[in-house]
């Protein structure tokens, strides 16, 4: 039987907010007016189905009816939102865009010139950035000129794309539009069916292996470096999308000297990484009064022509706890593998419903230990430099691939559940014995594998991968992430 709905009336400038608790679902319907999810428009008539912990909005500039079916943990209308500051952000944005499009029309070869937005936001844990990229997002392409942003993901905790660890890029031509906590920023073409308007995505992704950039500073540093020189060459590969300019969304650890210093002098070095490899002209700090002076100070003198802009933090922003990310973390692993979840599971039930239109079918194949190898990025666990002895120095770079051998058994424990990122073929020319080491660090991942038996005695890897294929003489990455399913 199903649920009553009810009508809710949204004035001008005011926004339902709502926060599902586990197993909660809620359903949005806009009946009369115009409103907004994450700045992309919503049609009439089309329901909108959230579940899976979602936390969301719905924006109307100028008054809407919604009709609203199941209850949300919490439920209320704001009317005090920081849109039009955000608004305010995307015509200065757009400006930018413009100009850079008239410059490269006109003349060509004056591509200095025609610099178009590339911005990085900032900000402490639960403070909105990734909405904020995602509302500039879809404002942009909303805007009616055919532009393309380039987005630009850092933060391993939620992965974007595909599954937490990574960091990526894609250009995105159609308006994201999320209902669940999975998958800020949509599905990939190799975890989403043809049914879905994301399923045409392609991100480039690299594999970083942890969900915090702490654990290993240096490699981020490196990957980070890396991504960006992707984007620059393939910006230069396809001009056309050149002034659509991109947006990088960043962990809460940026923010933070004390978890970003690292080794060096730098305290802010994750920040002066994105900043120089990605040539960010506008910084964007969400709410963070001590953030921006400091941002000023650094970037803000005018020799750097770099903007600092400080916007308010929304009042709708939840503080999500470990706990929390820890489920979506699950959660992110099992839909790449199985598809979106089309409701949580509720207590008593075997395994959740699934909307048969986003169900996935992976396989489950044994491999030899010696058809697939397998490295780790740097020591398992890297105490402080302070910590060793005077002296002393690490008998592994922290940026070093350290093969990983199955068939010790002191591994067994760490392989097990373990997710391993699948590189990119290695070019035909290159032997295995003969592989040079520095190549797997630039290596982008083509997908992800899940360790869910390991046999000794017949020395085999039982692995969940998307799809069957053979994984003979191809190379993988662990790190810390683990997935069990439940």
């Amino acid at each position: 039987m199903s649920e009553e709905s009810r009508q809710c009336i949204l004035n001008p400038k005011t926004e339902l907010r709502f926060e599902l608790d586990p197993g909660e679902t809620i359903t949005l319907r806009l009946v009369s007016g115009r409103a907004e999810l994450f700045g992309a428009e919503l049609p009439r008539e089309r329901a909108y189905h959230f579940t899976a912990e979602c936390k969301a909005a719905v924006f109307t500039w100028h008054g809407c009816t919604l009709e609203v079916t199941g209850h949300a943990s919490t439920e209320y209308v704001a009317e005090e939102t920081p849109m039009v500051s955000y608004a305010n952000c995307h015509a200065v944005l757009e400006q930018m865009r413009v100009r850079s499009s008239i410059i490269r029309r006109s003349n060509p070869t004056a591509s200095s010139e025609a610099v178009p937005p590339r911005v990085l936001v900032l900000g402490a844990e639960n403070s909105g950035k990734t909405t904020l990229c995602k509302i500039l997002l879809n404002y942009a392409l909303r805007a009616g000129q055919g532009w393309s942003p380039l987005v630009v993901n850092l933060n391993t905790w939620d992965g974007a794309w595909t599954v937490p660890g990574t960091i990526s890029a894609s250009h995105l031509s159609s308006p994201v539009v999320t209902t669940t906590a999975d998958n800020p920023y949509g599905s990939t073409a190799t975890s989403a069916p043809g049914t879905l308007s994301s399923s045409a995505l392609l991100p480039l992704v690299f594999w970083f292996g942890h969900v915090e950039p702490k654990q290993n500073l240096d490699y981020m540093g490196h990957l980070i470096h890396t991504l960006a020189l992707k984007v620059e060459q393939h910006s230069q590969d396809y001009a056309e999308f050149a002034s659509s300019g991109l947006f990088i969304d960043t962990p809460p650890a940026f923010a933070h000297p004390s978890q970003s210093s690292g080794q060096g002098t730098d305290k802010y070095a994750l920040v002066t990484a994105c900043v120089e490899a990605f040539h960010v002209n506008t910084l964007i700090v969400m709410g963070n009064e001590k953030l921006t002076v400091e941002m000023q100070k650094r970037y803000g003198d005018g020799t750097r022509q770099i903007s600092v802009v400080k916007v308010p933090r929304s009042g709708g922003v939840v503080e999500i706890d470990t706990a929390c990310r820890r489920r979506l973390l699950s959660h992110q692993l099992r839909s790449y593998f199985y598809g979106a979840r089309h409701s949580d599971r509720k207590e008593g039930e075997e395994d959740g419903d699934f909307d048969p239109e986003s169900a996935l079918a992976p396989t489950s194949s044994v491999v030899s230990f010696n058809d697939l190898r397998i490295y780790r990025v740097g020591e398992e666990s890297l105490a402080p430099s302070s910590a060793l002895p005077i002296g002393a120095s690490r008998a592994v770079s922290t940026i070093q691939p350290v093969l990983v051998d199955p068939s010790s058994p002191m591994q067994q424990s760490r392989l097990l559940n373990g997710v391993l990122a699948l590189l990119a073929p290695l070019p035909a020319n290159v032997i295995q014995d003969d592989l040079d080491l520095a190549q797997l660090l630039d290596r982008n991942v083509s997908g992800f594998l899940v360790i869910t038996a390991v046999d000794q005695e017949q020395k085999t890897l039982t692995v969940l991968a998307p799809s069957a294929a053979s994984l003979e003489g191809r190379v993988a990455m662990l790190g810390s992430i683990e997935w069990q399913e439940a």
